[in-house]
């Protein structure tokens, strides 16, 4: 008979409290990202849209590959963790460096254009090492149907809820308007801001969930019958 594993509350907490960084970045990205670089920074919509499309078409095969290498990772914290891990701190930089690119990038739209489009792909690969072996977890943690579905709903409310609140924010407080910008979605400080509040919640977020759940190591599963990752495998996940 199979021994069902279960957690304590906190640990469900603790996990759900890594949707808090989904939350921000969705909600900034879909919400603010196309009407900060082209009405703010000034570079045309196309060419902004484009770097968004072009980010997308890499997460469509990163994920897939991320997947993959974490079901076949090996370490003494197990296979899921070392990616979280190593997310705490280069997620939040690059999402700050979105909202705060070096004055010379902003020489030429296509130059603006270029480091838009490899930030983003950079950006939304190491969002996939967060969320992808994150999630995996859930069924390692836990072998209770009710369970894991609570740690799922937890992180899903959290990552909706924070997400609104942090919209909200951006509204109502660092995008209000002021004499020099009586249109407050166009001032440029207020995104400057943001970004520190943002870039924050993400690594704060990302840490505490990892942190959290680091107690139950002992108890994650090892890539006992998986192979060694291959290329062509790679390769055929990626077509279907």
């Amino acid at each position: 008979m199979d021994v069902v594993l279960k957690l304590a509350t906190s640990s469900i907490r603790y996990f759900g409290f890594g949707g808090l960084a989904l939350g921000i970045v969705g909600n900034a990205i879909a919400y603010f990202l196309l009407i900060y670089y082209n009405q703010v920074l000034g570079v045309p919509a196309f060419m902004v849209s484009m770097a968004l499309a072009l980010a997308l078409v890499f997460d469509a095969i990163s994920d897939p590959l991320v997947g993959m290498l974490s079901d076949r990772t090996r370490t003494l914290w197990g296979r899921r963790l070392p990616y979280i891990y190593a997310t705490i701190i280069p997620l939040p930089a690059m999402y700050f460096f979105l909202w705060n690119p070096p004055e010379w990038v902003l020489a030429s739209d296509l130059v603006t254009f270029s480091y838009l489009t490899a930030l983003l792909i950079l950006f939304r690969t190491t969002l996939t090492c967060y969320d992808i072996p994150s999630n995996a977890m859930v069924p390692e943690l836990s072998s209770d149907y009710d369970e894991r579905t609570r740690m799922m709903s937890a992180r899903v409310s959290t990552a909706w809820v924070g997400g609104v609140a942090f919209t909200i924010a951006m509204y109502g407080s660092f995008l209000q308007p002021t004499e020099e910008f009586p249109n407050g979605v166009l001032n440029l400080d207020g995104y400057h801001s943001a970004s520190w509040l943002g870039a924050g919640l993400i690594l704060v977020s990302i840490a505490v969930s990892a942190l959290g759940t680091h107690r139950h190591v002992p108890v994650l599963s090892e890539a006992r019958s998986m192979g060694a990752f291959g290329l062509r495998e790679a390769i055929g996940t990626i077509k279907s």
